[in-house]
C-alpha cells in the first residue's frame, strides 16, 4: 500500500533574501512521509521555526551534491549530520514500511523503530493528503 511505502523528501530553507541555482545557501530537512501524502509546507515551516515563504523543495543539484544520493532515491537513513530526519508521525501507525536504499532499483522492508534508530529522526505530523 502507498500509506506504507516512506518517500523521502529534501527540504531546503533559505537564509539568503533569494534562492541562487548553484550556491548552497540553505538549510536542508528531510521529511520522511507516506507515498500517498505530500509536506504540508505551513505545518513544516512551524515544526522547524522557519518562514514558510523561506521554505522550498532541494534542487536536484543541492540533493546530489549535499546528500550523495541521486535525486528519486534518497533514503530516510545515512544523511550527513547537518540534515535533520523528520519522520512523519502518519508512518507511525505501521509497524514496518518500505523506503530507498539510495539505489533507484532496491527498496528495504525496516522496522518504525529500525528507522527511526538508523534515522536519529524527529517526529511530527508535516504532511497532508496528496490531491486526488
Amino acid at each position: 500500500e502507498p500509506s506504507e511505502m516512506a518517500k523521502s523528501v529534501l527540504i531546503a530553507a533559505d537564509v539568503k533574501r533569494e534562492f541562487s541555482p548553484g550556491r548552497f545557501d540553505a538549510e536542508l530537512f528531510l521529511v520522511a512521509l507516506p507515498a500517498d501524502r505530500k509536506v504540508d509546507m505551513g505545518t513544516l515551516a512551524k515544526v522547524i521555526d522557519k518562514k514558510r515563504e523561506k521554505l522550498r523543495f532541494a534542487t536536484q543539484l543541492e540533493v546530489e551534491r549535499l546528500t550523495g544520493f541521486s535525486a528519486g532515491s534518497i533514503p530516510p537513513f545515512a544523511m550527513p549530520r547537518t540534515i535533520p530526519v523528520i519522520l512523519d508521525e502518519s508512518l507511525l501507525r505501521h509497524a514496518h514500511v518500505w523506503c530507498g536504499t539510495g539505489k533507484a532499483t532496491e527498496s528495504i522492508r525496516i522496522s518504525i523503530e529500525d528507522l527511526a534508530t538508523l534515522s536519529m529522526c524527529t517526529t511530527a505530523s508535516v504532511s497532508k493528503p496528496a490531491a486526488g
